[in-house]
């Protein structure tokens, strides 16, 4: 059969759900059964009570998605029709179920070949035919398949991120940052596993203006990101790896499964991040936390200082499939689909807690320590997904209204 002449998926995976729904419905109808008492018609029909809960679900369902949810094997729908017959169901009803079948078989074939393979392309469908709990089942299954492929996998993958006016020039803007890898676990020997990546340079090799300093002064000379009263004790032993741009951060090989768990928590500042803008023009940016390692939950915080929130300020989330081109350099962004779950925290940073992250308001505090911050003087607002897709990026954008 030439391509031209298979008729598109969207069109012939609708028409074929919605048709075996549409036949089952009559059938019901026809036959006086009820569909919403699976137990009553399995009782008098004698019929696994199981199946006729499923049929009664397709009869009711209000997407080719939920359709395709509940829908028995083949064997089970015909088991299904015996039955109907057997209490004297219009035989026309019953056989435009099987032709309903027939043809969903057909499209089954012809698009997908399988079941899994027809949900993933339903769900990459428009997003009223994709649902939340789908997709996460999707990106919980690859997170499973890349925990055995990496060899590693982590509870939280944690980025928090400050912004707050310069205390000397209003007009610049201070940042300081936070990346957490919390309850990472090796599933083989022999995994050296990038932590996080600090640069001095950018692609092109040009050293970058906005050098990151260490949230913690070292106290022996040698220049550390980490945090190490809320890593792991024993501190877990770090490597740093020199890189063609700048360095990475890598937890060298350690003891299997949970007895070798650990959590590393990295800070850094950079003061006068950015100029806000002048009066009239708004005040863009964007934070981003990579996921490069199988996690079970993500969380991106962004901490903004009162004065931006008086001044006006809009958050917004997103995640994005981060692409390459051939020289490795970054290229064009997809939007991957799901929920964008960003919400207030409220003002006040101790009202950040969560429980993917231990003393967390009291790692936040540390922060506004170190910066001559109050806490009180903060607002949050949260970007929060489970089993984020790897590789992928997490953006928060902010819009802040111009100064007044």
């Amino acid at each position: 059969m030439k391509s031209t002449d298979v008729p598109l998926f969207e069109e012939h995976a609708f028409a074929a759900l919605d048709g075996l729904r549409a036949s089952l419905t009559e059938l019901y109808q026809a036959a006086g059964a009820d569909p919403d008492k699976p137990q009553v018609i399995s009782r008098e029909f004698g019929l696994n009570r199981n199946l006729t809960w499923k049929v009664s679900r397709i009869v009711r369902a209000e997407s080719s998605r939920e359709i395709l949810q509940h829908l028995p094997g083949v064997a089970g729908l015909h088991i299904f029709l015996d039955a109907f017959l057997k209490r004297q169901a219009p035989t026309s009803h019953v056989e435009a179920v099987r032709l309903a079948i027939a043809e969903f078989e057909r499209m089954l074939a012809l698009h997908a070949g399988d079941r899994p393979t027809l949900e993933l392309l339903l769900d990459g469908l428009s997003p009223e035919e994709t649902t939340s709990e789908a997709l996460e089942t999707s990106r919980r299954l690859a997170f499973q398949g890349n925990s055995g492929i990496w060899g590693v996998q982590a509870e939280t993958r944690l980025r928090t991120s400050f912004l707050a006016p310069n205390p000397l020039d209003p007009g610049q803007l201070d940042c300081a940052q936070l990346v957490a890898v919390l309850g990472l676990r090796r599933l083989r020997h022999g995994v050296a596993w990038p932590l996080l990546e600090r640069k001095g340079v950018d692609e092109d090799g040009f050293v970058q203006e906005q050098r990151e300093e260490p949230l913690i002064a070292s106290t022996n000379g040698t220049e550390s990101f980490l945090v190490p009263e809320f890593c792991s004790d024993p501190q877990p032993e770090v490597q740093v790896r020199p890189t063609k741009h700048g360095s990475v951060y890598e937890q060298v090989n350690g003891r299997l499964g949970n007895s070798g768990r650990v959590n590393c928590v990295y800070g850094s500042r950079r003061p006068k991040f950015m100029g806000r803008a002048p009066h009239g023009a708004d005040t863009r940016g964007q934070f981003f936390s990579s996921i490069d390692a199988p996690v079970e939950h993500m969380i991106f915080d962004l901490i903004v200082h009162k004065d931006l929130v008086d001044a006006g300020i809009e958050v917004e989330g997103g995640v994005l499939q981060r692409e390459t081109t051939a020289a490795g350099r970054a290229g064009p962004r997809l939007s991957l689909p799901g929920p964008e779950r960003v919400f207030s925290l409220g003002n006040g940073v101790p009202r950040v807690a969560t429980p993917l992250v231990p003393r967390y308001g009291d790692l936040l505090q540390s922060v506004c320590d170190q910066l001559c911050w109050n806490p009180a003087d903060f607002r949050g607002w949260r970007f929060e997904l489970s089993y984020p897709p790897l590789p992928c990026t997490a953006v928060l954008s902010y819009s802040i209204k111009g100064a007044r």
